[in-house]
């Protein structure tokens, strides 16, 4: 029977992977402007499962190696949307060494204790999971088509001469001037601003690949402590299902502690 349950959580892990990891790779290589609409939001909540999910089965499957199986089903679907590159297979072993971490630290808080606290065995697992996978975000983001094509640019993007010219405009706008002088000023400083940022900053821009992906992890990395209290949320809330039908029982039993003395 506990193959099954094994296999169950395999597949489990396979899907929000899937579904995560397309998720991103459509933000990544298929948004014309990089943006995270709305519509991207889905990622989150597949991460979210992902994350709950994956720890939930440390605790209960104590071998390594079912958490490598785990680890490597994620990493594999990873390398099929992003390619196998040297820069991927390092955020893979990095994602597959914290693994084992994260299992040992899952399976301590569930057996090395006198009561089983689901948050406990949740949150002390999170944090080694979730760092390798926000670097392997962060790879997969270096490699992709928008952020790639800035080194082969020369002056800042649209998107930026739009931003400029929208605070000129609401500036000009507060003088009493007519529309068609607003729009001649406006077009003029932003010309000149443009052309000064650009002499700057044009140099530097084939070093904004790296740059932006460090930008996101750091990004990323800020907002961690939503991403584990949600998991921990959701990861106790599918603990309590488990054991109210009976996939998984709560047993007590009599153990023996070692105790220091002087």
């Amino acid at each position: 029977m506990k193959i099954y349950k094994l296999i169950g959580w395999y597949l489990l892990v396979a899907l929000f992977s899937v579904l995560f990891w397309a998720d991103i790779n459509n933000w990544l290589n298929y948004s014309v402007k990089f943006d995270y609409g709305s519509y991207h939001v889905a990622s989150v909540v597949y991460f979210v499962f992902l994350l709950s999910v994956l720890v939930i089965g440390f605790a209960l499957f104590e071998k390594r190696w079912q958490a490598i199986i785990a680890s490597g089903i994620i990493t594999i679907l990873y390398l099929v949307f992003f390619g196998l590159t040297l820069i991927n297979l390092i955020g893979v072993a990095l994602l597959i060494a914290l693994t084992n971490y994260s299992q040992m630290r899952a399976r301590e808080e569930s057996t090395q204790k006198t009561k089983i606290n689901s948050r406990a065995i949740i949150s002390g697992s999170l944090t080694s999971i979730i760092l390798p996978m926000f670097i392997m975000v962060s790879f997969a983001a270096y490699q992709s088509p928008a952020v790639q094509s800035l080194e082969k640019m020369t002056k800042i993007p649209s998107a930026g001469e739009n931003v400029i010219k929208a605070t000129v405009s609401k500036f000009v706008g507060e003088n009493n001037i007519s529309p068609s002088q607003k729009n001649a000023v406006t077009n003029t400083v932003t010309g000149e601003v443009m052309n000064q940022i650009n002499s700057a900053v044009g140099p530097y821009l084939k070093y904004s690949p790296p740059i932006i992906a460090f930008a996101l992890f750091l990004i990323l990395w800020g907002f961690s402590w939503v991403f584990m209290w949600l998991s921990i949320f959701l990861g106790m809330l599918m603990f309590m299902i488990l054991i109210s039908t009976k996939f998984i029982k709560v047993e007590t039993k009599d153990i023996k502690a070692e105790v220091i003395e002087i």
